[in-house]
């Protein structure tokens, strides 16, 4: 997956942890098993759809990204800011239980928002001009963290 890789990488490029070995992990059928998945499922980023698939080639929703973007920067030790009250979107409750706190969190570090109608739209799929929002806001935190450490 195209996120994977890229929440991977800038992982990889703000630690020095190696790839670890890879041991007892689940087989993510639709996927090649790339090193990034490998990487990304044991550092608790990534879990798949399911026990078997991974969701290659599958877009992906607004609240995963956020999950997976949410659970690198808590595997990183980067404290997420609290810059922004709390916003309540209009579909708060469309949002997964699993979704919950990460969106949270990255909205009131000003990562995220809601659409001008005051939506989430959490199992939207993430467009590329949202996705490249999120990992910059990513990379900002990341390079905060490191910075004042």
């Amino acid at each position: 997956s195209a996120i994977a890789k890229i929440i991977l990488a800038i992982w990889t490029a703000k630690t020095t942890t190696t790839t670890p070995t890879i041991n007892g992990m689940k087989d993510f059928l639709n996927t090649a098993n790339g090193d990034y998945v490998k990487t990304a499922y044991i550092a608790d980023v990534v879990s798949g759809i399911s026990e078997t698939l991974f969701g290659a080639g599958q877009n992906i929703t607004r609240q995963d990204i956020c999950v997976m973007s949410y659970r690198m920067l808590n595997e990183c030790d980067v404290e997420i800011p609290k810059k922004n009250e709390q916003i309540y979107f209009n579909d708060s409750e469309e949002i997964s239980d699993y979704a919950k706190d990460a969106v949270t969190a990255l909205q009131m570090a000003g990562v995220i928002n809601g659409d001008e109608t005051g939506n989430f739209n959490p199992i939207a799929t993430a467009t590329r001009a949202e996705t490249a929002k999120i990992m910059y806001g990513i990379f900002n935190l990341i390079e905060r963290g490191w910075t004042n450490a």
